[in-house]
């Protein structure tokens, strides 16, 4: 999708994913509101088993208006089941193969089934299995939306945030928190401090260093910290100071042209132009920070009602 824009830079395709995302949030929420004020309490995971028709007959034509969804659902699941698993392959193989899509020469393979469909066949079984098993589809909505929905829409993107802008955070972390403030307690060097010819014993006061303030540990500075340090310690991106070109050039001289048996990342064409894209801010932070605890509170109440309140 990325390659589709006539000048694919991060700036534009940040523009068309914030279109899309708020588009998709619009027209969801507008559903689900809807959804809700006409039963309240009494709707299911599955809004479609509060019309009834359960028996199959058709008898009018709000029993055909049901039909009709529930075969519009089904199509649905039928073309979105493909999709969904070349995603969820494509993330194995990058995760746990470093990409490689064939076999290794090591690799002992004894069922004679390359890689990628050994990997398609574990995902099909594993989503065969419990759709024999379960007949409520209401008990699968709701237990995807909680755990699955909470993470991929709240919890992943404000790790991920944190983690690709690290540096800026712990950075800002330093100043404001840590220093507290932004006229930091420290005290640079001045001459004055220096000493003189014939009074070498004398100290230099070091500068005096900030300490974490007392909600710096129950507002979990610690863990955003370590996610912000994560994706250094990992070695991920280019060197400070190395260009997009200059890192992928980099690695088309290592692996040849980069393309040999490779998962190329859909931003592989991407503009490398320098592009003057703003830094984050504290109040992205905030905002990030914000939607993975609201994506934990989701889950741990979604999973509350679900499984302990329920009936």
């Amino acid at each position: 999708m990325a390659e589709s824009l006539d000048n694919p830079t991060q700036k534009r395709w940040g523009r068309v994913a914030k279109m899309a995302l708020g588009g998709a949030t619009a027209m969801c929420g507008l559903m689900g509101v809807c959804g809700y004020l006409g039963f309240l309490d009494d709707t299911q995971g599955n809004i479609l088993n509060n019309f009834g028709g359960d028996d199959g007959l058709i008898e009018s034509m709000s029993d055909m208006a049901i039909a009709i969804a529930r075969f519009m659902l089904a199509l649905t699941m039928f073309a979105t089941f493909p999709m969904e698993s070349f995603v969820a392959r494509h993330a194995i193989i990058t995760l746990f193969y470093g990409g490689q899509w064939d076999d290794d020469d090591n690799d002992e393979n004894v069922t004679g089934i390359d890689r990628s469909s050994r990997v398609t066949i574990s995902l099909f079984v594993a989503a065969l299995i419990p759709s024999m098993l379960l007949h409520d589809l209401g008990v699968v909505l709701a237990l995807a939306g909680t755990v699955g929905g909470s993470y991929l829409s709240y919890i992943a993107p404000g790790l991920i945030y944190l983690a690709v802008n690290g540096e800026r955070f712990l950075a800002l972390t330093e100043r404001y928190v840590i220093a507290g403030g932004e006229n930091a307690r420290r005290r640079d060097l001045d001459e004055g401090d220096l000493p003189v010819a014939g009074e070498a014993g004398i100290k230099i006061e070091a500068p005096e260093q900030g300490h974490a303030p007392w909600w710096y540990y129950p507002l979990l500075f610690p863990l955003w910290t370590y996610v912000a340090k994560s994706k250094r310690n990992e070695g991920g991106g280019p060197p400070p100071g190395e260009a997009a070109g200059d890192a992928v050039a980099a690695r088309k001289s290592h692996h040849g042209d980069g393309n040999e048996g490779m998962v190329m990342s859909p931003f592989s064409s991407m503009s490398t132009e320098a592009e003057e894209l703003p830094d984050a801010s504290a109040g992205d932070f905030v905002v990030a920070i914000f939607f993975v605890v609201f994506g934990v509170v989701a889950t741990v109440a979604g999973l509350y009602s679900l499984f302990v309140s329920g009936d």
